[in-house]
């Protein structure tokens, strides 16, 4: 196997037991997704997944990660919103995320899919900021696992992209995205855990 074959595997894997411990996180009660933010996501990450894999002209090993996201993604949002395993949020951080990924997308058909592909990486670190809120305040709670296999999968789908350089642009998902937004997830997954003892 090549080396991107390998990194495309093992970014797969990690990205599936991301979610299927998320899954299970939010089943028994340990995360609790932001209603608004899940409806945001599954756009989003049709969009990215999109754009991200017309930027890298369809190469498939390395647009896996985006493809794969999307696809559990819109699973893991089902499920939720199918079996109410959210809470309600409303915050302006949320609304203005939904108009960032509606500009986005815009651009995206009014220029080309790098310019869009970058802006949707805006929009994606934006999603983070009403979870990242909600730990920081006690009404939302999560555990850190499913986000450092998520920040591990996007860690390894940056190396066939540094080993096969095509500049900077097909780095921002996987490093800003996936490695800093969902990083910073766990890290105050562990760091507030006392704040959401009271929900548990």
């Amino acid at each position: 196997m090549s080396v991107p074959q390998i990194c495309g595997l093992l970014s797969t894997l990690c990205m599936t037991g991301s979610y299927y411990t998320y899954w299970r996180q939010i089943r028994l009660g340990h995360s609790t997704p932001n209603l608004v933010t899940s409806l945001l996501f599954i756009p989003i990450t049709i969009v990215n997944a999109i754009t991200y894999s017309a930027m890298l002209d369809k190469d498939f090993l390395k647009a896996i990660t985006a493809l794969v996201v999307c696809g559990f993604t819109v699973l893991l949002c089902g499920y939720i919103l199918l079996w109410k395993k959210y809470v309600f949020k409303n915050t302006s951080a949320t609304w203005i995320t939904g108009g960032l990924a509606l500009t986005a997308t815009i651009v995206w058909l009014l220029t080309d899919a790098t310019i869009g592909n970058l802006m949707i990486q805006v929009v994606l670190i934006a999603c983070f900021i009403p979870i990242i809120h909600g730990l920081l305040d006690g009404h939302l709670k999560e555990r850190p696992l499913a986000w450092v296999l998520a920040a591990t999968a996007y860690a390894i789908s940056t190396i066939p992209l540094l080993l096969h350089w095509e500049g900077f642009a097909p780095l921002a998902f996987p490093l800003l995205n996936g490695v800093l937004g969902n990083g910073t997830i766990a890290i105050l997954a562990v760091t507030h855990a006392h704040k959401y003892q009271h929900i548990e």
